[in-house]
């Protein structure tokens, strides 16, 4: 559970304290909700990126709902009542999460910014 809290916070840092420690950040909660689904619903690009290329956490997870990380990202991206700064990161979000599905690498998101 604390990887899922510093994914939705996007505390990379922390993230990379877990891995460092050998704690798991390719397991899902009581609803199936791994990090990379609260990185990606919460547009938490930076977050996003570190788990994207952190051994064995897959991008094509489903949760409870069916919903996977891109599924999350796109919602947020386009709902009309999202704040545009996290817009913006569930944009940047849904670009890597396409670029990973294609076969591609994740495009790193911008250093300057909260998201």
């Amino acid at each position: 559970m604390a990887a899922q809290f510093l994914a939705c916070r996007g505390d990379v840092t922390g993230l990379v304290k877990l891995v460092a420690s050998g704690i798991p950040v390719d397991r899902g909660d009581y609803d199936d909700r791994y990090p990379i689904h609260l990185a990606a619903a919460e547009g938490r690009s930076a977050a996003l990126y570190f788990l994207l290329n952190c051994d064995g956490v897959k991008h094509d997870v489903t949760d409870r709902w069916n919903s996977t990380p891109l599924d999350e990202a796109k919602r947020v991206a386009s709902h009309h009542n999202t704040p545009p700064q996290k817009r913006t990161g569930a944009e940047y979000c849904v670009k890597m999460l396409t670029d990973v599905v294609n076969g591609l690498r994740p495009t790193q998101p911008p250093e300057n910014g909260r998201y």
